[in-house]
């Protein structure tokens, strides 16, 4: 294929990747509703994969495809991508602490720093064990993180 058909396409990806998965969640207006907590086994094994699925979607999409593809878009535009490393791991850092928007301003503090510290773990990672086994522990660490947060909100809200 032709290369400029396929940075085209790259970027094109890219776009409507972050039209649909990206973006959205900037706009997202509704006030955060704690969940009831589970009863049950089945509700809490239920309400445990939905927590898991969520912490690896994030996982995927903020830490291997947002990064990997702004690396390669932006390699179409610059010669020297080491001087634009730092910004493109800030905006991808920026982008998940925005996502978290919807949680008021102090978890988009903290959705940032913890962000960060997923990236860095995830960078180091990767370079000691396959991809996919670092996003696992990476998105394992988001996961249990989050169930924490759930157990920490229905004791303050006196479920528990």
């Amino acid at each position: 294929m032709n290369r400029n058909k396929t940075r085209f396409f790259t970027v094109l990806e890219l776009l409507l990747v972050c039209g649909i998965c990206v973006f959205p969640p900037f706009f997202y207006d509704k006030v955060f509703l704690l969940p009831p907590k589970p009863a049950g086994v089945c509700q809490t094994l239920y309400f445990a994969c939905g927590v898991l699925t969520a912490a690896f979607y994030e996982e995927c999409l903020y830490r291997l495809y947002l990064p990997c593809r702004l690396y390669m878009v932006c390699g179409f535009f610059i010669k020297n991508l080491h001087k634009a490393a730092v910004g493109i791991e800030a905006v991808c850092v920026i982008v998940f602490a925005a996502a978290h928007f919807y949680l008021g301003f102090f978890s988009v503090l903290f959705a940032g720093f913890f962000g960060a510290f997923l990236r860095y773990s995830y960078v180091k990672l990767k370079r000691k064990i396959p991809r996919g086994a670092a996003v696992c522990i990476t998105g394992s660490i988001h996961a249990v993180w989050n169930g924490l947060v759930y157990l920490y909100l229905w004791s303050a809200a006196g479920m528990i």
